[in-house]
């Protein structure tokens, strides 16, 4: 059982949650990649991130299930002069070649996968980036003194987080510990990864 029970209302969930402002994961692969890179913007919602990095000179693909989340970004990417690319898609099956992007975000996405299908998701991350490609991942590790829900699977433990990883075929460059600023009882692991 879900949070919400419509695309529309996750969708709005989102968009009213963390607004146009772009993640720590967007910030970092502005500051640290080449302007020219190709760019995976996965589970991406309404877009943000994408935006922000479009906005930047990047070429930007929104990879997300949610077809409301699309609708809002298709929309807003009409009155701008960038271009991003809107694909309605869903891991662990990204309808894209092998090791086409440079970075790839993956702001709390993680959790959003039962623990049998954590590595199915992050091998096929793997899968579309190119050799020396970074990934921004972040997955909620616990929220105190709330309930989780049940769309919500946490990765406790920084050893657990660190090894989805590198299952999955990535080098560990760097794993923060991070609290979300207007939900501080939601704590995260942040985490920055190399493809070999």
């Amino acid at each position: 059982m879900s949070l919400f029970n419509s695309e529309q209302q996750w969708a709005n969930f989102w968009l009213g949650r963390v607004g146009w402002q772009p993640s720590w994961a967007a910030s970092r692969i502005a500051e640290s990649c080449d302007a020219t890179s190709l760019v995976a913007d996965i589970g991406g919602a309404h877009g943000r991130d994408s935006f922000y990095l479009g906005a930047k000179g990047f070429r930007v693909v929104l990879l997300e299930p949610n077809a409301y989340s699309l609708k809002m970004a298709l929309q807003r990417v009409k009155g701008l002069r960038i271009r991003i690319d809107i694909v309605r898609s869903a891991l662990p099956n990204l309808p894209v070649r092998d090791k086409c992007f440079n970075a790839v975000t993956f702001y709390w996405g993680l959790h959003s996968y039962p623990d049998e299908a954590k590595l199915g998701a992050l091998v096929e991350i793997e899968r579309v980036m190119a050799n020396g490609g970074v990934l921004l991942s972040a997955s909620f590790r616990s929220w105190s003194g709330h309930s989780v829900p049940l769309s919500i699977h946490l990765v406790p433990k920084k050893e657990g987080f660190i090894a989805w990883h590198e299952q999955a075929g990535f080098r560990t460059l760097k794993v923060t510990d991070m609290a979300d600023e207007t939900h501080t009882f939601e704590k995260s692991w942040c985490g920055e990864f190399k493809k070999p």
